[in-house]
């Protein structure tokens, strides 16, 4: 009897050795996977290069030229804040989301963001701003294609154009108005597949 609790002690005090390292391997690799990082700058006024202000997370094999990009940083100001944008590329349909904020470790559900309707030939898309104090933030709650840079935010995107169809999340590290922005990002499975 003392034989068969003294090895069950054992087995149980093995498996949790076995559980605390597993964790520590997962969160170990979590934190070279996602540590991508990227520093945005506020496009300088009439600038024809923007580079330094939009973010490509998976490249595409044909190049549709400056307008190709997944997030863009700087473009918009409301109140002297700044604001993320997905490209307003007619092939685009990208949308996006704020998740609050979140540190990449902390549980949270990426939700599904169902990218923007295709155009017909010819057909443009119209983009909205609300930037009064008065409506603002019910217009700032509902838009998919624009988010308002929050150091210590997640953000989801859901990239979708004639080529991508991937998930990515990024979060705001450092941030200084109207000059620029650091994010940590990495691409993620779509949460439909999950």
């Amino acid at each position: 009897m003392k034989l068969r609790c003294l090895v069950l002690c054992f087995f149980l005090l093995g498996s949790g050795a076995a559980g605390v390292g597993t964790a520590r391997q997962s969160r170990q690799s979590l934190e070279a996977d996602h540590r991508t990082q990227t520093q945005l700058f506020v496009p300088k006024p009439k600038a024809a290069d923007v580079s330094s202000a939009v973010m490509i997370f998976m490249p595409r094999s044909s190049a549709f030229g400056h307008q190709d990009w997944d997030l863009g940083y700087g473009f918009l100001a409301i109140s002297d804040q700044d604001w993320f944008e997905v490209s307003h590329a007619p092939w685009n349909r990208s949308v996006m989301r704020d998740l609050g904020k979140l540190n990449w470790f902390d549980q949270f559900k990426v939700p599904i963001l169902v990218p923007l309707p295709e155009l017909a030939k010819g057909e443009r898309r119209n983009i909205t701003v609300d930037s009064s104090a008065d409506t603002h933030s019910a217009w700032a709650a509902t838009t998919e294609i624009f988010a308002k840079v929050v150091v210590g935010h997640m953000y989801a995107i859901h990239v979708k154009d004639d080529e991508a169809d991937y998930y990515a999340l990024f979060r705001v590290e450092d941030h200084i108005q109207r000059d620029h922005c650091t994010i940590s990002w990495k691409v993620i499975d779509s949460p439909e597949t999950r």
